[in-house]
């Protein structure tokens, strides 16, 4: 009857997926191994014994497949080669997505990234192709710690002058990372080696300074700067044996190169006397030897200092 029909219940179910495997639940799933055609069926039971069949075609592609990602550690700040390799599969490319572990993403499978500070980053590729197959492959890269010169402070620099630079450096040493080289050109025809080198200008000018520093990890930086170097004044005095009681007698030609121009005189005459002029008048009290110390400045900051012995002789007896 009517009733009887609306009564039936299903009672089995009978998969078979085509490539000899089955299954009798009513949802079935099923992972395809290889990829390729298949032409599967399903059958139903009913339990007045009655059945129906369908039959239906799979097709499965094959997966794209990454075998390997190759990526260059280096230094922060550098740019890193990161290169996937690869089965495309039934896609027809290894073209995906990158995440870098730092918040940047690529996209490509031979791209270029840079990071900004050290550390472990664990980066990541997926490629998927149009039907939506994909492949995922993780690996960490180690990005080393780059030295960065801010800055060398330059001190007013005079001609003959020894100075010392001292450069300004950021570096934190971490990983085991330390400053093992320091490569200083002064633009003058000198070099030198060493974090703060003793060095002096022979002539005023103005110098291309660079420094060159590396870690022992072989990440490093450079900087360029300018340097400028004022003229040292040149003490030309001239000074002459006396007789006691006479005055001393002197001429000073001092002057500064490249229109420079003396600023102060400091003189000590060797007998307690001091004077600021550039020619002092000066008589000693009587005969001896003076020690005469000399002191100019510059303009431009610059210092010169020359000591004399002045014989101060005995008259004749008469």
């Amino acid at each position: 009857s009517l009733s009887n029909i609306n009564q039936a219940q299903i009672t089995g179910y009978t998969w078979d997926f085509g490539d000899n495997n089955g299954s009798s639940q009513s949802n079935p799933q099923h992972l395809y191994t290889s990829p390729g055609a298949y032409q599967g069926y399903l059958l139903v039971l009913t339990n007045h014994g009655c059945q129906d069949s369908l039959a239906f075609s799979q097709t499965v592609l094959s997966n794209p497949q990454l075998d390997s990602l190759v990526l260059e550690s280096g230094c922060a700040l550098a740019l890193l080669d990161f290169q996937a390799f690869g089965n495309p599969g039934g896609g027809g490319s290894l073209s995906g997505t990158w995440d870098f572990g730092d918040g940047n993403s690529g996209l490509g499978f031979n791209v270029q990234h840079s990071y900004q500070q050290a550390g472990n980053y664990s980066v990541s590729y997926v490629v998927q192709d149009p039907s939506g197959c994909a492949d995922t492959l993780n690996q960490t890269v180690q990005v080393l710690e780059k030295p960065e010169i801010l800055s060398i402070p330059l001190p007013n620099l005079c001609s003959q002058a020894s100075w010392n630079p001292q450069p300004n450096i950021n570096f934190s040493g971490s990983g085991g990372a330390f400053l093992q080289d320091y490569r200083w050109n002064f633009g003058d025809g000198n070099q030198a080696n060493g974090a703060s080198p003793t060095h002096s200008y022979l002539a005023a000018g103005t110098y291309p300074l660079s420094l060159i520093v590396e870690s022992n990890q072989g990440c490093g930086d450079t900087l360029f700067a300018a340097v400028t170097v004022h003229p040292t004044p040149n003490i030309n005095v001239q000074i002459s044996d006396l007789c006691d009681g006479e005055p001393i007698s002197w001429i000073n030609n001092t002057s500064v190169s490249g229109g420079g121009q003396i600023t102060t005189h400091a003189w000590d005459l060797g007998d307690g006397s001091n004077s600021n002029l550039s020619v002092p008048q000066h008589t000693y009290a009587g005969p001896g030897l003076y020690s005469v110390n000399y002191q100019v400045d510059s303009d431009q900051g610059c210092t010169s200092t020359a000591q004399w012995d002045i014989e101060v002789k005995n008259l004749p007896s008469s």
